[in-house]
């Protein structure tokens, strides 16, 4: 039955290419947990899967890893322990390859104790060579200590006192950074300190020494290449960013070579910012909105935004502007029944999904129609109030998605609509997955989970951007006769896995399909 299932669903898909299938349930007993795509030097080096093998003792939890190069042979596998510090736990993993062969894992833990939400992380090391695990730890006031066994030891750390600190590696240099952690009520950031690969610190950047509750920066590296560090730092007045800049720091001394300001209270405009490197430039990229202090960007809330449009800024290596374009809704118009505010429909605003920078300079823009949640006229009459609150609420819907595309000189390409069922509340039913460039960030595909009311069915919707047109391939994913999940998952470049679930008969299998 569980072959047959496959054989089905694949013979409805006639633009993938079989590559590899791996059985997860049977080369590990273990519950699935996680998977994390793993890179070393920038380049996608494999996947590792983690399993839950149960309790060894009360509070001791055995983890199992298999770890598969970028084409799905198997690497390698091993286990560690974690601990239960808590019912309901959550953990999450996240992982790396530093030279020579040392596999870094961070897990982040999350979860309530006696009502109290706690949010930490633990680091160590497993050398593939030798399968030697490394001893778990921690970063508190600018050093890593081991971690304690108990969490009542554990948690005496949690304090006001202590200065927790954030631990990012940077495989390329061989080095990482450490930077202060903020827990609630703490304090702020003070520092960035950067290290190479034999625990020597190297420099300290110090950008917030005089903070206090109501004046604070909140900063975190955004890039980096072998000459420079790309600092994103954040002046916050009364919780409300004041300042947003990128501050390009030397790789090797630390010094500040120069900055860049996005905006601050002397600008023109509010803007919401994505950012990419591409050909050694920086782009900065979003919607904008007229100027206004204390104005944050919350696309959820209310469908007056204000906002005018789109913009792009280019910068230098060094952080100097190059160039920056601004584009109005109204310059939109005849493709959409745009507002000049951004409202689609009469009643849809544009919500951001995703956006895709080219190698050519030229951008695209996913969004989709979302109107919000509208409270309800509340009249204090008993039956006829609780009547004029349920019909004058509106609950939020979501249509359909809209790729607009800009070429490179941020001029309107083309713009186009992806149709998909009308539905309330956000992101239930049409869910955007993940987005993959390919060929060099000449061309991208991104990926939508669609489901067709009318059928109750979910689908798989591929699309490719090339040239800024879109191809479109819609693919199944689910049995006509048999409970199976079908899950897709990131894989590498021009590729797609398809996890294939099921619980109750023991069913994993995951399988690496090319994209044609």
């Amino acid at each position: 039955m569980k072959n047959t299932l496959f054989v089905t669903f694949f013979l409805l898909i006639t633009n993938f290419f079989y590559s590899q299938l791996v059985d997860l349930a049977k080369i590990s007993s273990g519950e699935f947990i996680d998977y994390n795509r793993i890179y070393n030097k920038n380049e996608l080096y494999g996947y590792i899967y983690f399993f839950d093998q149960g309790l060894i003792d009360k509070e001791t939890l055995q983890i199992e890893y298999i770890l598969f190069d970028k084409n799905f042979n198997k690497l390698s596998t091993n286990t560690f322990t974690s601990k239960k510090y808590f019912e309901n736990m959550k953990t999450r993993f996240i992982c790396g390859i530093s030279d020579p062969d040392e596999l870094e894992i961070s897990i982040i833990y999350s979860g309530k104790e006696n009502g109290i939400y706690h949010f930490f992380r633990t680091n160590f090391e497993i050398s593939l060579s030798t399968n030697k695990i490394s001893p778990k730890y921690y970063c508190i006031n600018e050093q890593l200590k081991e971690i304690p066994e108990s969490f009542s030891e554990y948690k005496k750390s949690f304090t006001k006192e202590n200065k927790p600190c954030y631990i990012q590696y940077f495989p390329k240099l061989n080095s990482y950074s450490i930077k202060d952690d903020i827990f609630e009520d703490v304090g702020s950031e003070t520092y960035l300190k950067f290290f190479n690969d034999k625990n020597e610190q190297l420099w300290i950047y110090e950008y917030n020494s005089n903070a206090s509750k109501q004046n604070y920066n909140k900063s975190y590296v955004r890039f980096s290449t072998e000459h420079y560090l790309y600092m994103l730092e954040k002046k916050y007045i009364n919780e409300v960013p004041e300042e947003h800049k990128i501050s390009v720091l030397d790789i090797m001394t630390g010094n500040k070579k120069n900055e860049y300001v996005i905006e601050n209270s002397q600008s023109e405009y509010n803007f919401e910012n994505n950012f990419d490197k591409i050909n050694n430039h920086i782009y900065i990229t979003g919607v904008y909105s007229k100027y206004k202090k204390n104005k944050k960007f919350n696309f959820f809330e209310s469908i007056d935004l204000d906002n005018l449009g789109y913009y792009k800024i280019v910068l230098d290596s060094l952080g100097n502007e190059i160039s920056k374009n601004y584009i109005l809704w109204e310059e939109l118009q005849g493709s959409l029944d745009i507002e000049k505010n951004g409202i689609v429909d009469k009643k849809f605003i544009l919500t951001p999904v995703t956006h895709f920078i080219f190698k050519d300079g030229s951008i695209s823009f996913l969004v989709q129609k979302y109107r919000p949640y509208k409270n309800g006229v509340l009249i204090p009459i008993i039956g006829i109030g609780d009547i004029i609150l349920s019909s004058t609420e509106k609950e939020t819907l979501n249509s359909d998605f809209v790729l607009i595309s800009m070429d490179k000189d941020f001029k309107l390409k083309n713009i186009n609509t992806i149709k998909v069922d009308l539905v309330k509340g956000f992101n239930v039913y049409n869910t955007f997955l993940f987005s993959q460039y390919i060929k060099d960030k000449t061309e991208a595909f991104f990926f939508i989970k669609n489901y067709i009311k009318s059928e109750k069915k979910w689908y798989l919707n591929i699309y490719k951007i090339s040239n800024g047109e879109l191809k479109e391939e819609i693919i199944p994913l689910h049995s006509e006769k048999d409970n199976y999940e079908i899950i897709p998952m990131q894989a590498k470049e021009g590729y797609i896995i398809l996890r294939e679930y099921n619980e109750k008969e023991k069913y994993n299998q995951i399988r690496l399909e090319k994209l044609n």
